[in-house]
């Protein structure tokens, strides 16, 4: 009996040993960096943008390339919605290893840590930072986004047919690229129309838009045009709110928040903005988000305790999968060989068909427009306006 159980104890233990020789290496891994602004004024906006790209991340956390899967591995640089802090935190982000950069909302935080990026020769894909330069002076930026002239020219085309406007208010902030840029693409265009474009430009820190617009009636003013901030177009919305003869007011696509719909409550004009998708666009991929957000208690706070969907989420979601895309491409993780290979990278994202320029811009003849609801706080779909 004593021999039997030595026997058994020894087949035990070599199919023991067997199993743990099957027991599979673990996958290498790639590492993608995520330059976002998670504090400061854009923080809120920051975090919404990253949301997408988590759960990209989370539907698809790994990536072949050449038969090999890699786990992808996500790495956080929190640029503190701060033009002075940014190419510092771009430079610790690369010493993370990282292969390709994702980032960042707001174009001044991009364009601050573009030169870093360029220098060490990393890809870097801007999800909705639209300010031209930044793909105009650095080879090293793509954009999944429209940039700022083309948006501008597609809202002076809704001025145009939807407004009925011919004579527009364009309150754009001096030095602002991101303001500078739609303000020029609106004009352009609206000349076209024969708009007539009465430009104001304001300085940083404006605290009081009263003066910009008291006036308006008499200069037979019929729509306001502010390419600006959330915070100053807050304020816009309430000093035209305070005014009997209010007109349509309307903004690019940082006026895609959650604060800017809010403020339209109780107004008795129109406030619309442009933006990148618009809810509804895609009920599949919504429902798996709302989904996930539900059971992750932390997402669903980033997302601001709500479970809508914003613009800049599904932006980051096609951001990281165009991300996945290049890495399979390049057939390699070395942050070189995917630089050479995206002006080629194409992928099939939420918010539409994603292939580049030559410039390294998203290839896009139209936006979304969108109207906040006087009576609830909601974002309402108006159309797709064509950018010419």
């Amino acid at each position: 009996m004593k021999k039997v159980f030595i026997i058994l104890l020894a087949v035990c233990i070599c199919l023991s040993m067997a199993a743990c020789g099957e027991k599979e290496e673990p996958n290498p891994v790639v590492r993608i960096g995520v330059f976002e602004p998670f504090s400061g004024t854009d923080g809120a906006m920051g975090m919404k943008e990253t949301l997408g790209i988590q759960y990209a991340h989370h539907l698809q956390p790994t990536v072949k390339v050449n038969g090999q899967t890699y786990d992808v591995e996500l790495v956080y640089a929190d640029n503190a919605s701060s033009k002075s802090q940014a190419a510092q935190v771009a430079e610790s982000l690369l010493a993370e290893d990282v292969v390709l950069v994702l980032g960042s909302y707001g174009s001044e935080y991009s364009l601050a840590a573009a030169p870093v990026f360029e220098g060490a020769g990393v890809a870097a894909l801007g999800i909705s930072c639209t300010a031209p330069s930044i793909t105009n002076d650095f080879d090293c930026y793509y954009r999944v986004c429209i940039q700022d002239t083309h948006q501008g020219a597609a809202l002076a085309n809704f001025a145009h047919t939807e407004i009925g406007a011919t004579k527009v208010l364009c309150l754009s902030q001096i030095g602002n690229e991101y303001a500078q840029g739609l303000a020029a693409g609106f004009k352009s265009t609206a000349a076209q129309f024969d708009i007539d474009v009465v430009k104001v430009d304001f300085s940083e820190n404006c605290n009081d838009f009263t003066p910009y617009l008291q006036s308006i009636a008499e200069q037979g003013i019929d729509a306001v045009f502010a390419p600006c901030s959330v915070r100053y177009g807050k304020l816009i919305v309430e000093a035209m709110g305070a005014l009997e003869d209010a007109v349509p007011v309307f903004g690019g696509d940082t006026w895609d928040s959650d604060s800017i719909r809010d403020s339209a409550i109780g107004k008795n004009f129109r406030i619309y903005t442009s933006t990148f998708y618009a809810e509804g666009g895609s009920t599949s991929f919504e429902n798996g988000f709302k989904e996930w957000l539900a059971g992750n208690e932390n997402a669903l706070a980033s997302n601001g305790g709500d479970d809508s969907v914003s613009a800049v989420t599904v932006m980051g979601y096609d951001a990281y999968n165009v991300a996945l895309a290049a890495i399979s491409k390049a057939g390699s993780v070395h942050h070189a060989d995917i630089l050479a290979v995206m002006p080629n990278v194409g992928s099939s994202g939420v918010s539409g068909i994603i292939n580049f320029d030559d410039n390294g811009d998203a290839i896009r003849n139209s936006i979304y427009i969108k109207r906040a609801d006087t009576e609830v706080p909601l974002w309402k779909y108006v159309k797709n306006q064509r950018i010419g």
